[in-house]
């Protein structure tokens, strides 16, 4: 992780100054969300978005990281991402802030990106987006991954499997929910990459040095992608998405945990000083 954001108090001092929510109530619709590999709407659309978005401290309240695919359909990840908000503003009594990065990041200034460690730990809870070409992008699993080892909890890990909008009949829906499921029941972080493959050595990297092995990393993503579902996804007419419940860990898993727990403690005490990220 350090490897990641540079570490030190400069890069916690950069993250809480680049770090801006984006109430859901401020989003209008599918065309601005990013999808099929480009930036939600045109003319300016990301800049409209990134007009909405406030100031915030790093651990603030109802601050969910939202983790997606660009690659994925922006129509299915509005149907899901709506449905769950909806609720979500109910049962809370206030919308969620996302750190949604069409509108969190500018263009200029991607360098912030540096910064994900810290800005991924400064949110409460984590929405995974989970479209057909999620796992295969290794920025999203390392989203996860720092969310896991600044010391978030997978009980706060939301996963709202996204189907294609064009599967809009209950068998094609179920065919394409069913197609997902295998698939993410399938992951393997060493199959995710990045553009640019230097990146994705890198990153491999991290996660190998985090965990001591790939197939503990892969065990704890996969139960984080098994918990139970009721419904058809990311079309018109579903139920509510499935939220996980904390994970019975096997060998692997309590492995896996103890890796997380033991850096987290390192990392966090050298940097969190001013931080007030609640964990449970």
């Amino acid at each position: 992780l350090a490897a990641l954001s540079g570490g030190g108090e400069k890069a916690l001092a950069r993250a809480q100054a680049a770090f801006r929510l984006l109430p859901f109530d401020k989003l209008t619709g599918a065309d601005e969300l990013p999808g099929g590999g480009t930036a939600g709407g045109a003319g300016g659309a990301g800049d409209a978005l990134r007009e909405r978005v406030v100031a915030a401290s790093l651990g603030a309240e109802s601050s969910v990281f939202v983790s997606h695919s660009w690659h994925d359909s922006r129509q299915g990840k509005w149907a899901v991402l709506k449905r769950w908000a909806e609720r979500d503003t109910a049962e809370r009594g206030t919308a969620p802030l996302l750190w949604l990065d069409a509108a969190c990041v500018a263009p200029e200034d991607a360098g912030a990106l540096e910064l994900l460690p810290l800005l991924v730990s400064g949110c409460q809870r984590f929405l995974i987006l989970a479209g057909p070409t999620y796992t295969n992008r290794l920025w999203c699993v390392v989203e996860l991954f720092c969310f896991l080892k600044n010391g978030g909890d997978i009980d706060r890990v939301t996963v709202l499997p996204v189907v294609e909008a064009s599967n809009d009949t209950d068998e094609a829906a179920a065919d394409a929910t069913r197609a997902l499921q295998r698939e993410l029941g399938r992951f393997r972080v060493e199959r995710a990459r990045c553009s640019q493959e230097r990146d994705t050595q890198k990153l491999l990297g991290c996660i190998e040095a985090g965990f001591g092995k790939y197939e503990s990393f892969n065990q704890v993503v996969r139960r984080i992608f098994s918990g139970r579902s009721s419904s058809g996804f990311g079309v018109a007419g579903l139920r509510m998405p499935f939220e996980l419940e904390p994970p019975a860990m096997d060998e692997q898993l309590r492995h896996a945990a103890q890796v997380i727990q033991r850096h987290a403690r390192r990392f966090i005490g050298r940097l969190s000083g001013d931080v007030s990220r609640e964990t449970s």
